[in-house]
């Protein structure tokens, strides 16, 4: 099971539900905040966490656009990303949109060229790490 907080209410969710399907074993529920902001994402998720226990081999993922917010804002998601190998962040800087834009030129492959390796956090400039939750699911 991938469970995701997502700051969208729709893009993401409806983009991440195809996952789902009869040839595949994993089931991706997606669980959306009201009201926008990395802190309101997060709170979610850790709320969902409480109710319910990750398995091995489940995963939680956290998906933000970077828009507006300040690298402090942010800096909480990735904290909490890093506090447990089953746990995920992904951000597109400036929006989700721009990763949909990336799948006209193969998304995974051009998402993870455009990362250059100086993100090891965040992305700073234009780019996704959206790349790296799907990879995951691939897996």
């Amino acid at each position: 099971m991938l469970i995701l907080s997502t700051e969208g209410t729709v893009t993401e969710p409806q983009y991440f539900r195809c996952f789902n399907n009869d040839k595949t074993v994993l089931y991706v529920k997606v669980i959306k905040s009201k009201g926008s902001g990395p802190d309101k994402v997060l709170r979610k998720m850790q709320r969902f966490l409480q109710e319910q226990d990750l398995h091995k081999g489940d995963g939680a993922w956290l998906v933000v656009d970077k828009d507006n917010w300040t690298a402090d804002q942010l800096t909480s998601l990735l904290q909490w990303s890093q506090e447990d190998l089953r746990y995920g962040l992904a951000v597109s800087n400036p929006m989700f949109e721009y990763w949909l834009l990336l799948h006209f030129e193969a998304a995974i492959r051009r998402g993870e060229k455009k990362d250059t390796g100086a993100c090891t956090d965040l992305p700073h400039n234009t780019g996704t790490t959206v790349y790296r939750l799907v990879k995951n699911i691939e897996k």
